[in-house]
């Protein structure tokens, strides 16, 4: 650990509710603020990146509204494929080996596209 004499203050802003959730997170693993963002820096130092994939939610890109359209068709369409052997329809695939798309029918058969 640095000694004192290596030390520096750092200061920031954060939502209260995050630093109470922070803190109670840090003081299960045995840790105050201070040792839990010493933590997370040392290792943004030691992989020179942040050390979590940083991503928006679909809902937090489309809003809640649309998100759950979004879903919603999707659940459908999933839904339609499966049901499609069943009924003696083709699914539409991609086959990423060859980079090309095809349908697939019930017995298994491809025809490329």
């Amino acid at each position: 650990m640095a000694g004192a004499a290596e030390m520096e203050r750092i200061n920031f802003r954060a939502d209260r509710k995050v630093r109470q959730d922070a803190e109670r997170v840090f003081h299960a693993l045995g840790l105050n603020l201070s040792d839990g963002l010493n933590v997370f820096l040392r290792r943004v130092a030691a992989e020179q990146a942040i050390p979590f994939r940083l991503a928006l939610t679909r809902e937090e890109i489309l809003g809640p509204e649309l998100a759950a359209r979004e879903a919603a068709i999707r659940r459908g369409v999933m839904a339609q494929t499966e049901r499609a052997p069943d009924e003696g329809r083709p699914v539409a695939r991609f086959d990423d080996a060859l980079g090309k798309p095809y349908l697939e029918y019930p017995d298994g058969t491809r025809e490329f596209r």
